[in-house]
């Protein structure tokens, strides 16, 4: 339990910093919306990238 503690601590730190840096907590959660948003399309781009190379390598071995 110790140990959650202090991560919790250490994010809510990082937030008080991040408010302090730019002002509002509405643009730091904005900010945080976004990078999560960024996630899921990267996330996606390799998911889909995946099923390309799967694809192709099926593909290949029907072709050979």
């Amino acid at each position: 339990l110790e140990g959650s503690d202090s991560g919790l601590a250490s994010v809510l730190e990082s937030l008080e910093f991040c408010l302090k840096l730019r002002g509002s907590e509405a643009s730091v959660l904005e900010d945080l919306s976004n990078a999560i948003n960024r996630v899921h399309i990267y996330q996606d781009l390799i998911n889909s990238g995946r099923s390309l190379l799967n694809h192709s390598y099926r593909a290949k071995q029907e072709y050979e």
